[in-house]
């Protein structure tokens, strides 16, 4: 046997080798006919994400490049942690953590614990709602976090809380009150509103639509119209 007989003698094998791993991919790679959806996600969520999978594929399951459909799904702002793995014969199981959002923030966005502004896709409710002018989403998550705990003895409940042009802060309560606490001092103002809601404005839940905070010394209280003709009061 010549040198370049035994040379292909000996490649032969690993050609035969190199023959049935490519039959057996080309059988295995079979085209992706399920995309399962894991997470606890609504039914909008879920949606989105088969739609951006269904956009995002190349290949079959075996080829298809799993780390690039995860980096994309990972691209929903409202999406915390994205796993893709292979089912044989024909599936990709995509599991999506989501973000806990905590709070509104202006029209049609949506604040996490940790300050991010995401979108969702389908509107949550039951949320506070911070609208501001001036401040960033961190700072006024901060601020929401600081004046609902001051008022939770109280057992009010902020339903939102806006910033105006000028800068000034204004609480709306679950029970249709507002308190305007205005741009400075508004722990003190707070710390006063407290002070007073316990000592006496409590008996008049209900009945008051909405308290001043701004003076030096107390607080203007205006009444509901229909329960004493829009008076104001202001408690020392």
């Amino acid at each position: 046997m010549t040198l370049d007989s035994q040379w292909v003698a000996r490649l032969v094998p690993y050609l035969v080798l190199a023959m049935v791993a490519s039959v057996c991919w080309w059988v295995l790679d079979r085209d992706i006919r399920h995309v399962e959806v894991d997470g606890v996600l609504s039914e909008a969520e879920q949606q989105e994400v088969r739609a951006l999978v269904s956009g995002s594929l190349d290949g079959g399951v075996l080829s298809a490049d799993i780390e690039a459909l995860a980096q994309n799904l990972g691209a929903l702002s409202w999406s915390r942690a994205v796993a893709v793995r292979r089912a044989w014969p024909d599936t990709l199981v995509v599991t999506v953590k989501k973000a806990a959002v905590i709070a509104r923030w202006s029209d049609n966005a949506y604040l996490t614990s940790t300050g991010e502004v995401v979108n969702l896709a389908e509107p949550r409710n039951g949320l506070p709602a911070l609208n501001c002018a001036h401040a960033e989403p961190l700072v006024a998550m901060e601020m929401h976090r600081s004046l609902a705990a001051s008022v939770q003895p109280l057992r009010l409940a902020i339903s939102q809380l806006e910033q105006n042009r000028l800068g000034e802060w204004i609480v709306r309560f679950d029970n249709g009150m507002s308190l305007i606490l205005g741009a400075t001092d508004v722990t003190a103002r707070m710390n006063r509103f407290v002070y007073a809601y316990a000592r006496s404005l409590r008996s008049h839940e209900g009945a008051i639509a909405q308290v001043d905070a701004r003076y030096t010394n107390g607080l203007a209280v205006q009444f509901s119209e229909w329960i004493a003709g829009s008076t104001v009061d202001v408690v020392r």
